[in-house]
């Protein structure tokens, strides 16, 4: 299989669960249950990434257990234990207002007078709100929260926030 951009890594298979090949899978997005909207998913094998379709699956704790085509023999399905899952970058909805954090990391910082405060190189959940990490040109880290009253704007083709912040905060 060619992929023209990395996949998206969204999980790891764990161990089989039953008797039918169902895999237990490690879901990194918010909600375990997520990881199960994508129909065909990417398993990283020693040889490339293979896709595979998604028969069906629930959410068990904080990981979920599937059903993937080709894999309904425990032994089979034994090899998978390890691998990881991802998916299409061309698979993520785009949604005007919604943005994956994967899409807001490398974006440039901008402030509303045009000054660049940095690159994101990571996002934090911390309850009340989503929190940018902003990394300048010295390695320097700055903290912005990501709300209506903060950012201004995301452009996506451009690769830049534009956010109500000053420099020296």
């Amino acid at each position: 299989m060619s992929l023209d951009q990395e996949p998206i890594i969204l999980g790891k298979i764990g161990a089989v669960w039953g008797v039918r090949g169902w895999v237990k899978v490690k879901t990194y997005t918010r909600k375990p249950g997520d990881i199960l909207f994508y129909d065909h998913w990417l398993l990283k094998r020693t040889d490339g990434w293979q896709e595979v379709a998604l028969i069906g699956g629930h959410p068990q704790g904080d990981s979920v257990v599937v059903e993937l085509e080709g894999f309904n023999d425990r032994e089979f399905s034994q090899e998978l234990n390890g691998v990881e899952v991802g998916i299409r970058q061309d698979q993520l909805s785009q949604h005007q207002s919604e943005f994956y954090w994967i899409e807001l990391e490398e974006m440039e910082v901008v402030t509303l007078k045009g000054i660049s405060l940095g690159r994101v190189t990571s996002l934090m959940e911390t309850g009340a709100n989503d929190v940018l990490v902003i990394t300048d040109q010295e390695g320097n880290e700055r903290l912005i929260p990501w709300g209506e009253s903060v950012v201004d704007s995301v452009d996506r083709h451009a690769g830049k926030i534009r956010v109500d912040w000053e420099a020296d905060y």
